[in-house]
């Protein structure tokens, strides 16, 4: 998908004034993973930033390091250029901060524990660099306590209902 980027104008509803989208890459982006399913979360990560354009500094768990530096074994056969995708090890509380600061580093991503992520986010605050973050795997939902939970489990199964292709809604009562 790397060479599906484009650049386009947007038509102005304004008169004399045009809109475009630009893409550009970051340049170098700053990539802790965690130490759970650390090979897919690895291509999960990379794959979009080297699309984009960006070098990647990857930091492991210290925890789950050695399958990432076997996959990078891996990756170096690929024939990247050279610096375009770099690793560092070490534990989170100390490489994990001086990995965002480094001044070379653009934007940084993390995926990991909520008290790290807070403390990484502090470090990407105080340097002004975009960052975005996985906390704890666990998805954003959150139940308020007026939600109508049988009309959800309703909606839920008659969009499944229609994907199967059945266009007859299943009873309420089913649910």
């Amino acid at each position: 998908m790397g060479d599906k980027f484009e650049c386009r104008v947007i038509p102005a509803k304004a008169s004399n004034t045009h809109s475009y989208v630009t893409r550009k890459s970051f340049g170098v982006v700053a990539r802790i993973l965690p130490w759970n399913s650390p090979p897919g979360t690895l291509i999960w990560k990379l794959a979009p930033c080297l699309a984009a354009g960006n070098t990647v500094v990857l930091k492991p768990s210290e925890h789950s390091s050695c399958s990432t530096l076997d996959q990078m074994d891996l990756l170096l056969d690929v024939d990247l250029p050279l610096g375009v995708l770099n690793i560092e090890t070490g534990c989170g509380a100390t490489t994990g901060a001086l990995f965002i600061e480094y001044r070379e580093v653009e934007m940084a991503s993390f995926n990991g524990g909520i008290a790290p992520g807070r403390a990484a986010a502090g470090v990407a605050a105080r340097q002004m660099k975009p960052y975005v973050m996985e906390l704890d795997g666990e998805p954003p939902q959150f139940e308020l306590a007026d939600a109508d939970l049988d009309l959800v489990v309703h909606r839920l199964l008659w969009a499944s209902f229609r994907l199967a292709g059945n266009p007859t809604p299943p009873d309420r009562a089913f649910c």
